[in-house]
This record gives structure tokens, C-alpha cells and sequence, in this order.
């Protein structure tokens, strides 16, 4: 996403990442990892919630399919 930032801002795009991670594993990754847009917790994924997604398994991140995408 860092890397096609750019591109959304070109097309007028604001980007926000949420994470499910803790903000101090988010800091921590920030520190050595800079972004150009707002990265927030979401650890107990709310903003997941609120947007009606749920989990996935390993078997469908994984798929065949996902790696010629």
C-alpha cells in the first residue's frame, strides 16, 4: 500500500490503514517501518465489526488462487 500511496493521492484517495494488532506492536512496526497515512489499532476489531467482516481461515488466505492475484 506504501508503495502505491501515491497513486491514490492522484486520484484524490485518502488512505487509513486499520490494523488488528495493539498500538504499541503498531508503534513499534512504525518506527522502523514509516507509512505515509494513519495506521490505527484495532485490536478487538470494532471497525471490522462495524463493517461486517468476520475472520477467515488459513485455508482460504492461502489458496491456490490468492498467490496469481
Amino acid at each position: 500500500m506504501a508503495h502505491s500511496y501515491s497513486e491514490f493521492r492522484a486520484l484524490g484517495v485518502d488512505v487509513v490503514v486499520v490494523a488488528m494488532s495493539r498500538p504499541e506492536v503498531i508503534t513499534r512496526y512504525l518506527a522502523e517501518q514509516p507509512m505515509p497515512f494513519p495506521v490505527l489499532a484495532d485490536p478487538d476489531r470494532g471497525a471490522y465489526s462495524a463493517f461486517g467482516l468476520g475472520r477467515t481461515s488459513w485455508a482460504r488466505m492461502i489458496r491456490p488462487g490468492i498467490g496469481w492475484r
